[in-house]
Formats: structure tokens, sequence, C-alpha cells
């Protein structure tokens, strides 16, 4: 998943760019612009997701850590460019359909114990229509505890509010490069 950051920022960085010379004060103001937009990915991204539980209630996989630790930054003299390069980040961000391939069925967690876990992690599952589960307990008080659905696939909905507010994000650039440009230029 990548954020371009485009410089249409305001006049006065306009004024500050002609003042500047060469590809490589461009690319360095990108770069710092970029960097101001990661900053405030992070911040939204630990304060909104990293934070919290998941449905299950189980404990956390990392997902939401490694996706704040998964970010990097480039630019050129025209553009800066924020990644996130956690796997399934875009997939919750433009939503869309996971597929079974590899087997013939997705497991899809449905107890906290399941969590983050594969089906053949957990011993003693058994298969009864389209949920696998395991027995618990012996003769007559034993009863069946679902832990995977099995679907061929699933569908995900987008989540555009993964990532902050478009306007929180131009902010962070322009602030970034109004502090960079006021060093360069002082």
């Amino acid at each position: 998943m990548e954020i371009t950051v485009t410089d249409e920022a305001s006049p006065a960085l306009r004024r500050y760019l002609q003042r500047l010379s060469g590809a490589r004060a461009g690319e360095e103001l990108h770069r710092t612009m970029a960097f101001g937009v990661e900053r405030e990915v992070r911040r939204h991204l630990r304060v909104h997701y990293a934070t919290k539980g998941n449905k299950l209630g189980a404990p956390s996989t990392g997902f939401w850590k490694r996706a704040i630790e998964s970010t990097e930054v480039s630019a050129s003299g025209v553009v800066g460019t924020l990644s996130i390069r956690e796997r399934g980040v875009a997939l919750r961000y433009y939503g869309g359909t996971v597929t079974a391939k590899r087997k013939k069925v997705l497991t899809i967690p449905i107890a906290a114990e399941a969590h983050g876990k594969r089906a053949g992690e957990i011993a003693g599952l058994f298969r009864v229509r389209d949920v696998l589960g395991r027995r618990i307990g012996k003769g007559e008080t034993a009863r069946f505890v679902p832990m995977f659905l099995l679907r061929k696939s699933t569908k995900h909905v987008a989540d555009k509010a993964i990532l902050p507010p478009e306007a929180d994000m131009v902010k962070a650039a322009v602030s970034a490069a109004e502090s960079y440009l006021g060093r360069v230029l002082a």
C-alpha cells in the first residue's frame, strides 16, 4: 500500500521552491514531507488500531504494530511516497475478496483460542459441516466447541478510516515542509 505526497502545497512553499536549486533540494523537501505524513500515519495507527483489542477478545497478533513498523519513505525531486509494507493493510483499506488458493477452503477463526493460528496448529480439530472445532469433555457431557468457519472466499469491506483524514496528512506534509524550508533558507 502506498500513499503519494505530491507538492501541491501553499503558495509560500512554491516561492521557497523557486529559491532552491537542484534536484537534490527537491528530493530532500519531498522526503521531509513524506516523513511528516509518516509520523501522522503512525500516530493514527497507534491511537486507533494498535491499542485496541480484536473482535474475539484474543491476545494481539501484533498486526498493527507490524504495520506501523513497516512504513517506509522514499522521494524524488517531484514526489514523496510513504509505503506500508505489512501484508493485509491494503486489503483492509481498499477492501476485496480473498479466495482459497493452495487449500480448498479458508479457515476463519471464531474463537479467541484460534485467533492468529492456522487450523493445523490446534490439535484435535474435526469438521462438522462448514465448521472446524474440537470436543470438550467425554461421554454424554462432551460438547462441540467451534474454532474456525470454513469458507471458499471472504469479502472484505473497504475501511478508509485506516489512514488519517487527507486534510490531516496534507497538514503534516505542509508543516514538515515549512519547518524544513525555514531551516534551509534561514
